[in-house]
């Protein structure tokens, strides 16, 4: 779960990098002599959206294992 989002994060970020971003600008640090400037920009969005979807990913997933925990509690109490 936390692989995939930051992964489909990850593709977000490029497209967000590629089209938004490399014509608005950024307000990053940028190094002085740095040739390619778009792809620059372009793998730092990746690079924060992967960050944002492994957290998004993070908390799918234990919400997932706390209602999954509920309700085999409440499965056992049924049987019991």
């Amino acid at each position: 779960m936390v692989y995939g989002t930051a992964i489909l994060a990850g593709g977000v970020g490029f497209l967000y990098g590629r089209h938004y971003l490399t014509r608005t600008g950024v307000e990053w640090w940028l190094p002085e002599n740095l040739v390619h400037k778009n792809d620059f920009i372009t793998v730092g969005a990746i690079h924060n959206a992967s960050y944002a979807g492994g957290l998004v990913g993070l908390l799918i997933g234990v919400t997932y294992l706390v209602i999954a925990r509920y309700a085999l509690n409440a499965k056992r109490r049924a049987l019991a």
